[in-house]
């Protein structure tokens, strides 16, 4: 399942009344992610954190290949 927006944040009982999953393991079971993805939303955050507190992720010893 791809996100609707990538601007919306859903909790995972949320995500579970929407996808009709009655508990959080059924969830969970047909849930299938991808390492890909996952790894792109943890540059985005990460890029986005730090350029929040305007610090240079390689100044900190994180992610050598971050160009602003």
């Amino acid at each position: 399942m791809r996100p609707v927006s990538s601007k919306m944040v859903l909790n995972p009982m949320q995500v579970a009344a929407v996808t009709g999953h009655k508990t959080l393991q059924m969830l969970k079971r047909y849930t299938h992610l991808r390492a890909e993805d996952l790894a792109k939303m943890l540059k985005v955050k990460t890029t986005q954190y730090f350029q929040t507190m305007r610090l240079r992720p390689d100044r900190a010893g994180i992610d050598r290949g971050f160009q602003p």
